[in-house]
């Protein structure tokens, strides 16, 4: 955490992206109960004041804002499929274009899957999740097998993605947090000065590390393992800590 503290501290100005799940909150099996305790909310507040601050998902973007309810943050939900900053809101117009076949899709994921305990279908507006956390580790071949039967890809269509403990099920196309990051960049930043922070756990965070190579500080949360991203820290109580620490600057 020094050497990041350091060179956040070298920069003039600065931006913060921050992933939730496994980032800002821990992973839980009950996920749809998950919020930011008051006190940590309160120091999100205080960043978001002090450094333009967006908060980067993979949930939707009515679900990521009703867990964190801070004005003062920009949003990119559904992996950065819509992206929202005050009153303007953005959705990426092919992935408009997929929602109907979208809930076909995760309504036959349902039901082929209904058999198998502890899976849930996450119908999420512009992409679909399915979660298996509680799930039995054997039953993970299973799944991939009947999504890949139900999920219907290529051009125009989907791409089927596996993060922690969740498929996702993403219209096709080159669009991903990292594109996203890119847009709010020129949102936060017009002039260009400032340097980016973005913290993430997951595999699709590594989309952002890789778009900000050469030009911002990427932070892998989570035990050691090949990233694209600069630097590490162990766990979200870390990232507490750090957050705290750029309070400081």
């Amino acid at each position: 955490m020094r050497a990041l503290l350091r060179a956040a501290r070298k920069q003039e100005a600065l931006l913060l992206f921050l992933d939730f799940d496994g980032t800002l909150v821990p992973l839980q099996s009950d996920s749809e109960n998950v919020r930011i305790p008051p006190g940590r909310r309160a120091i999100l507040a205080r960043l978001a004041r002090r450094i333009p601050t967006a908060v980067v998902s993979g949930r939707s973007l009515k679900d990521i804002r009703a867990r964190i309810a801070l004005r003062e943050i920009a949003w990119a939900g559904n992996h950065g499929l819509e992206v929202r900053r005050g009153q303007t809101l953005w959705i990426h117009p092919e992935a408009k274009k997929t929602i109907p076949v979208l809930k076909k899709t995760l309504q036959e994921a349902e039901r082929r899957l209904k058999h198998i305990p502890g899976v849930r279908v996450e119908d999420k507006g512009l992409s679909g999740s399915v979660h298996f956390r509680r799930s039995r580790a054997g039953a993970v071949p299973e799944i991939r097998r009947i999504l890949r039967e139900v999920v219907p890809t290529g051009p125009g269509l989907f791409k089927l993605a596996r993060g922690k403990k969740v498929f996702e099920i993403r219209p096709a196309g080159e669009w991903n947090k990292g594109r996203a990051v890119l847009c709010l960049m020129k949102r936060l930043d017009p002039g260009g000065g400032a340097m980016p922070i973005y913290l993430g756990d997951d595999r699709t965070d590594e989309d952002a590390f890789r778009a900000l190579a050469g030009r911002g500080l990427t932070v892998f949360v989570g035990p050691s393992r090949p990233t694209a991203a600069l630097y590490r820290l162990p766990d979200v109580d870390a990232v507490w800590r750090f957050l705290r620490a750029l309070l400081l600057i």
